[in-house]
């Protein structure tokens, strides 16, 4: 019975702080005269105001709840001209022309420092649908375990 909000947090100079929320009700939680709005909705209003507002917004990072709602999420960022870097889940469908494969790129490790200064190791690497497109797609794990052998490259 928790509340559940769709917050937009800004970022200047390595500081968080947060600039409007707004609560999210489940359609089975709506009192007689509310509207149902998913949480994409709500996020593409909270940037549209922002926007409208004066704000400066280069780029919006989101979770795959987010990355998933082309149609009311993602199409209100690039209507905007707004970067984007957002979750997919693995499993996530991407058209493809017919003949044309998936290629996975090597594997690239990389360092993460966290807030706090704590360093964990990471990888990643790009996974191409047919071919090369403006929307790039990359998978990152912190589990070295997970990569097959001889697919890690050397960088």
């Amino acid at each position: 019975n928790g509340i559940v909000s769709v917050n937009a947090y800004g970022l200047i100079e390595r500081m968080t702080f947060p600039l409007t929320s707004e609560v999210y009700k489940p359609k089975e939680r709506l009192k007689e005269g509310d509207t149902y709005k998913s949480k994409p909705p709500i996020a593409a209003g909270m940037v549209k105001e922002l926007v409208e507002k004066g704000f400066k917004i280069k780029r919006v990072l989101a979770d795959s709840e987010y990355g998933e709602s082309g149609s009311n999420f993602l199409s209100i960022l690039e209507e905007l001209g707004i970067e984007y870097a957002v979750a997919i889940r693995s499993n996530h469908a991407v058209l493809m022309a017919s003949g044309q494969r998936v290629r996975r790129n090597r594997w690239q490790e990389f360092e993460r420092i966290h807030s706090n200064g704590e360093r964990e190791k990471r990888y990643i690497r790009e996974i191409i649908f047919g071919k090369r497109r403006q929307v790039r797609y990359w998978e990152i794990t912190t589990d070295k375990d997970a990569i097959p052998e001889g697919l890690l490259g050397m960088s």
